[in-house]
């Protein structure tokens, strides 16, 4: 699996589902809200990593993680800053 970068297109936290754009061909990924790292929220806009692969229906996105203004993961900057 690769490490992907896009930005949510929707998230619907009551039916705990979402799209992402990705950044490099603009398709469009599923993902499950128990994909999301730490259980985040996500806003549509938002930038995010994450791994491409094989969800209960097809290709998903997994292991999705919100990426701040550096681009870094938020786990990430948790980590450097403290």
């Amino acid at each position: 699996m690769s490490i992907r970068t896009g930005i949510v297109k929707f998230f619907n936290r009551k039916k705990g589902f979402g799209f992402i754009i990705l950044d490099d061909d603009q398709r469009e990924l599923f993902f499950h809200a128990t994909s999301l790292a730490s259980g985040r929220n996500l806003n549509s806009g938002d930038k995010v990593e994450f791994e491409e692969g094989e969800g209960k229906f097809g290709l998903a996105a997994l292991k999705v993680s919100k990426l701040d203004d550096t681009g870094a993961s938020s786990s990430e900057s948790a980590h450097i800053s403290g």
